[in-house]
């Protein structure tokens, strides 16, 4: 089986109101050392008058490929945030 084909862990990121916010994730595949940032997405969201962000990030990552070499990962994150500033 070509390793391509091993679908990513299943990740869940829940932040309740006390927690301190982080936008940067480690790429789902376990072989993966790569990450998404999303802090510079969520800062415009949050500073455009609509207060929403949509499109995609790739992961920058390598991942074992054939006779040791490494491959780019280049799993795709499709975002959709909506910013909801409380107070105001």
């Amino acid at each position: 089986m070509d390793a391509s084909s091993i679908s990513p862990a299943s990740q869940v990121h829940t932040l309740y109101p006390p927690a301190r916010a982080f936008f940067t994730y480690q790429c789902p595949h376990s072989d993966c050392g790569g990450e998404f940032d999303l802090a510079d997405i969520i800062r415009i969201a949050v500073s455009d008058e609509t207060h929403e962000a949509r499109g995609s990030l790739l992961c920058t990552g390598a991942r074992p490929g054939e006779k040791g070499s490494k491959r780019a990962c280049e799993l795709r994150l499709v975002y959709a945030i909506s910013a909801h500033l409380g107070g105001r």
